[in-house]
């Protein structure tokens, strides 16, 4: 009896234990569920809230550009009223007030003559430029000062800006004199360009070294401004254009300096003629006068295709050679005729 009442005890322990295990199995899935579903809710209600954010964040800024183009559309025409001021009346209010006068103007010129050509160009500029000193900084018009000095005949280029506090400053780029034209009455400094430069009845102690050309007196006449002669010599531009280059070719070839050239028609030939006087610069005497030797060359103009030939100044540089050869120190080349050329020697000085 007792060994059957201790086999059902044991077997009653047994059946106790595996009900606390699968009552400690329940308990933990139900606890796992509880877990999964509330992280479940979580998840989902998040996701409604940021479905509502997005929805109340796309409202929000559609509202707001509707807001703001209709601003924009009411306060842009006062805006643009504003800012239709223009400069004069903005620099009339400045003035009122005291505003910023203009104070100096620098003048900056770039030329190889600088020592001869600043003095000149600035005592025929300061008159005219003073005339800015006291205004406004800001209401003087650089077009109109670039306008003023671009007239000089000394200037081929400029550029004017403003300085600040009050300074205007003017950069220049002067023209090169070539060579001096005799006129009626007057002598005309005239740039490679064959653009005048300067008139003055006298020849400019500066350029007293320069080429004079002889021959056009009636087509230069004092009694005109700068401007207007340049207008009227257009005719004359590549008459002047052509010297330039045959004179060019000729201080090039020969290393000679060129004393004077005047024009020549000549009926036998096409054109105008060119009677060139030039002298080497190797002998002086204590006054600074020349010894070497001085030639007289009459050359024409231009050829048929537009300017003189290389091979005939080679040819001529064979003669120069030849009559120096010779000792001959002076003399006229009359021109060529059937490929040689015809020279007139002079007396020995």
């Amino acid at each position: 009896m007792t060994s059957c009442a201790s086999a059902v005890r044991l077997k009653d322990v047994g059946e106790l234990k595996n009900l606390r295990l699968n009552k400690k199995r329940d308990e933990k899935r139900y606890n796992e569920k509880k877990y999964l579903d509330k992280r479940y809710s979580d998840k989902k209600n998040k996701e409604e809230w940021r479905g509502w954010r997005f929805l109340f964040v796309s409202l929000a800024v559609t509202a707001l550009s509707i807001i703001f183009f209709f601003s924009v559309r009411l306060i842009l025409p006062k805006i643009e009223q504003r800012l239709s001021l223009s400069v004069e009346a903005i620099s009339q209010r400045v003035n009122k007030w005291g505003g910023i006068r203009l104070k100096n103007i620098e003048l900056e010129v770039a030329s190889e003559d600088q020592d001869e050509l600043l003095p000149q160009l600035t005592a025929s500029l300061k008159q005219e430029l003073d005339s800015y000193k006291g205004r406004s900084f800001w209401s003087v018009e650089l077009a109109e000062v670039k306008e003023l000095v671009e007239k000089n005949g000394w200037v081929d280029k400029v550029a004017v800006q403003r300085s600040f506090p009050d300074r205007l400053s003017i950069h220049i780029t002067a023209k090169r004199p070539r060579y001096l034209v005799r006129g009626m009455r007057s002598w005309f400094l005239v740039d490679a360009k064959a653009s005048v430069i300067s008139i003055s009845r006298e020849i400019p102690g500066a350029w007293i070294n320069l080429p004079l050309v002889f021959g056009k007196e009636k087509k230069f006449d004092r009694g005109q401004t700068i401007e207007e002669l340049n207008r009227r010599l257009t005719d004359q531009r590549l008459d002047f254009q052509a010297l330039t280059r045959l004179m060019d070719s000729v201080e090039r070839r020969f290393h000679v300096h060129i004393e004077s050239l005047e024009f020549k028609d000549d009926s036998w030939s096409e054109g105008s003629l060119v009677q060139m006087k030039i002298f080497s610069q190797n002998k002086t005497d204590i006054m600074g006068q020349n010894l070497g030797e001085e030639f007289e060359v009459v050359l024409p103009l231009r050829t048929e295709d537009g300017i003189i030939s290389e091979q005939r100044l080679e040819s001529l540089q064979y003669v120069l050679s030849d009559l120096r050869l010779k000792g001959v120190a002076s003399a006229q080349i009359l021109g060529q005729f059937d490929g040689r050329w015809i020279v007139s020697r002079r007396k020995e000085r």
